[in-house]
């Protein structure tokens, strides 16, 4: 069955079958459904007796008379919209929803058209968020298929099939195109309450800013010609699509084949495959481009006078998390999340020691595709290869091997996802896919990728890490959660970016929570049912993750118990050409109980030069004391004080001679919460590092205090090392706690340091201080 195309000034046929609703803001008339300029009804011309109307003139649409291509369309602002009877039946799985529309904003959500009930998932609508738009059924959502432009109309064509696969064609003036998505029909009975246009059912939100021309609904899926035609017959009447050569506006009507296509990740780096001896290898890389590239940007960056001098930055744009630290063939070797600058997609950089503080870049390593991104994961050595095991975008978890002497090269285990995200109309997975982490026990391959369960307090999500094996990277087997007795997180915690590795003769959960940052839970690894048993956790940072905060480690075992790790730092100020940097690497051992011990990692010491010495002195009450001659940007002071009866011992240091500029680094004893446990009865100390003063910059962002607790016995002296780069302070305290922090001095002359003692008389046993070399070179 046919009609005509109503109002169209080259009239068209378009196809009845199955058409349930029509609504054509052309055949609207003064007389029966306009009044006062605005829209009370709007008749279905499908014949099904569809009609959309509203009796509240406050909430009436408006009717705009000359608003596309000489016709009039239907103007929905503020509360308006129009409500008819559903127009598809109960339960319906296939449907086809079309719309000529106009969004006037991209920074709102606008419901076109839906028809829904109430319950999760009885909703159908054509559905614009923010600067995209597509399917919605109600947390069973495909709404970001394709960009539209704001104040442009636009012809979309929507189709739902019944294996859950949505279609998407779409056209403006500027040119036609297609997307695809998958819902599963297991959580989608479309609802029956009504159908709406111009905003959503329930709670009556998420209204359109916009014009509708052109509505029409079918209760089946319209075939590739009948979709050709409708835009065709569409882009005619309402004059929508891309001018040809001759001025005459055409639609592109996108082959079902194209948009059914798999996506083409390639990364536009350029990518190198090396030789497999290290002499070749070196030789190779004299001359690589990429490397050539890098130096010529490393120059500029350095340039800035925020720029760190000996902690890692990316040679080229920003970086994010530190991904896969191992040692290979007597190298350290850290990987991280780099932005290429012509594909500023998450590719892992990388980068070679030999000390673990003196770092070489090497070419980009692990590059997209099938992937979208190349996401957070680990490196496990494994014999006379090197596993590295992450999260592929969109994909799920990837494995890829290299076993070159510089782990240039690397290959994807089967191409494509081992652990993959459900397939469209499958039900919901039991376990999360993200950041994975991997290790191997009787010669079985272990996995965890991070999460959450909701079974926390009032159903909200708590961390949970999920279990998978594999005897051959390939084909993995899920297990179960695998934390067990953890209450020592905060509710929301996530458990992103895990490392697990035995430390001592315990075993250490690294993580980071996109909600508190970096953690860590200390326990007891149960081989037999493959749990781990929680028993204490503590973490890395003790503030918000941003801005200026510790976020996510990267870790492995040194090979003598304990683990290196080492974070990336969040930034508190704009940078050009670069921003976050990598923290120093951190040794974490086991110290008895639920202490664990931190030093800095690696032959920092072979960075100092200029040494400067300060003897025992005494610090007298309430007076600030400015060492003579110890001052500078980049450093490491080493400092033994004798807190005797002080209330509160201060070093600072980045300090200007007037104070205009300074950051503190407090301590005080027995001043945190009283231990309870193995019968201690004491109270943990507390150290602060504070930058509420520490740059007056107007746009170096501001951080609350960071304070952590550190375990300080009765007779033990407080020892400080103190490593300052120019826009980042870590101060390790008595080899049992590291605090962190990102700060940008904006003073030439911030550079001084001082000491205070409050309350009553402390010493000042003894304080060393070197100036730093770069790692960059000159």
């Amino acid at each position: 069955m046919v009609t005509v195309l109503s109002g169209s000034p080259c009239a068209a046929t378009l196809p009845t079958d199955g058409l349930v609703l029509h609504l054509d803001a052309s055949s609207l008339t003064q007389a029966g459904e306009v009044a006062g300029g605005n829209v009370f009804r709007w008749e279905d011309l499908s014949g099904r007796g569809h009609h959309v109307a509203q009796d509240s003139v406050a909430r009436q649409p408006a009717f705009a008379v000359d608003g596309q291509n000489g016709l009039p369309v239907v103007r929905f602002a503020g509360k308006a919209f129009l409500d008819g009877p559903a127009a598809l039946k109960e339960g319906t799985k296939e449907l086809t929803f079309i719309a000529v529309w106009k969004k006037a904003d991209a920074g709102t959500v606008g419901a076109i058209c839906e028809q829904a009930g109430p319950g999760i998932g009885r909703r159908a609508s054509l559905l614009a968020v923010n600067d995209k738009y597509g399917f919605n059924g109600q947390n069973n959502d495909q709404h970001a298929l394709l960009r539209y432009r704001p104040g442009q109309f636009t012809i979309s064509i929507l189709t739902l099939d019944g294996t859950g696969t949505v279609r998407l064609w779409h056209n403006d003036n500027t040119g036609g195109t297609g997307a695809r998505g998958f819902i599963s029909h297991k959580k989608h009975n479309l609802g029956t309450k009504a159908f709406r246009v111009g905003a959503k059912i329930e709670g009556g939100g998420e209204r359109l800013n916009g014009d509708i021309a052109e509505i029409l609904v079918y209760d089946r899926v319209i075939a590739f010609d009948d979709v050709k035609l409708l835009n065709e017959a569409l882009g005619a009447k309402w004059g929508i699509g891309k001018e040809d050569q001759n001025g005459k506006r055409r639609v592109y009507t996108m082959p079902e084949e194209e948009i059914n296509r798999e996506p083409d990740y390639t990364s536009k780096v350029p990518q190198f495959t090396f030789s497999n001896t290290l002499e070749e290898q070196k030789k190779e890389l004299t001359s690589n481009p990429l490397l050539a590239r890098f130096a010529v940007s490393r120059k500029e960056i350095l340039k800035d006078p925020h720029h760190p001098l000996y902690h890692f930055v990316s040679p080229e744009n920003r970086l994010n998390d530190p991904n896969g630290l191992c040692f290979w063939n007597g190298q350290w070797h850290m990987f991280y999340q780099g932005y290429p600058p012509e594909d500023p997609r998450q590719h892992w950089g990388h980068a070679i020691s030999d000390d673990l503080i003196h770092w070489r870049d090497l070419p980009y390593a692990i590059y997209p595709n099938p992937e979208d991104c190349c996401f957070s994961g680990s490196a496990l050595v494994d014999g006379d290869r090197v596993i590295a095991m992450y999260h592929g975008t969109k994909v799920g978890s990837m494995v890829a091997t290299s076993s070159d002497p510089l782990l240039l090269n690397w290959e994807k285990v089967t191409g494509k996802s081992v652990i993959p995200y459900a397939k469209p109309g499958e039900d919901r997975l039991p376990y999360n896919i993200f950041d994975p982490c991997i290790w191997k026990k009787d010669g079985v391959y272990y996995a965890l990728t991070a999460g959450t369960l909701p079974e926390g307090p009032g159903g909200k999500p708590v961390r949970a890490e999920f279990l998978h094996r594999s005897a051959d990277l390939a084909t993995w087997e899920y297990l179960h959660p695998f934390l067990e007795d953890d209450q020592y997180g905060l509710v929301g915690d996530d458990g992103a970016c895990p490392y697990f590795w035995p430390i001592g003769s315990r075993h250490i959960l690294l993580h980071f929570s996109h909600m508190s940052g970096g953690k860590y839970l200390l326990g007891d690894y149960d081989k037999e049912r493959d749990k781990f048993v929680v028993t204490y956790g503590s973490d890395f940072n003790f503030g918000p993750v941003s801005p200026c905060g510790v976020h996510a480690p990267s870790a492995c075992p040194d090979g003598k118990g304990g683990v290196i790790t080492i974070f990336n730092m969040n930034a508190g100020k704009g940078a050009r050409g670069w921003n976050q940097i990598m923290s120093l690497p951190r040794l974490l051992t086991h110290l008895g109980g639920d202490d664990i011990g931190v030093e800095p990692a690696g032959d920092v010491e072979s960075l100092r030069t200029d040494h400067k010495h300060v003897d025992s002195i005494q610090l007298p009450a309430n007076e600030e004391i400015v060492l003579d001659g110890i001052s500078g940007n980049a450093m490491e002071i080493v400092a033994e004080i004798d807190p005797r009866g002080a209330q509160m011992v201060e070093m600072d240091v980045l300090r200007s001679p007037g104070r205009e500029e300074y950051t503190r680094i407090v301590f005080q004893k027995n001043r945190g919460y009283a231990r309870r446990d193995a019968g201690r009865r004491e109270k943990d100390s507390v150290v602060t590092i504070d930058t509420t003063y520490s740059s007056a910059l107007p746009d170096a962002a501001s951080r609350p205090p960071e304070i952590a607790p550190v375990n300080v016995g009765k007779d033990e002296t407080l020892k400080l090392r103190v490593f300052l780069d120019r826009s980042i302070i870590e101060v390790f305290v008595n080899g049992k706690q590291c605090l962190g922090v990102r700060l940008y001095p904006g003073r030439e002359d911030s550079l001084g340091v001082s000491l205070r003692a409050q309350g009553r008389n402390a010493v000042l046993k003894s304080l060393d201080a070197w100036q730093m070399t770069s790692i960059y070179g000159e």
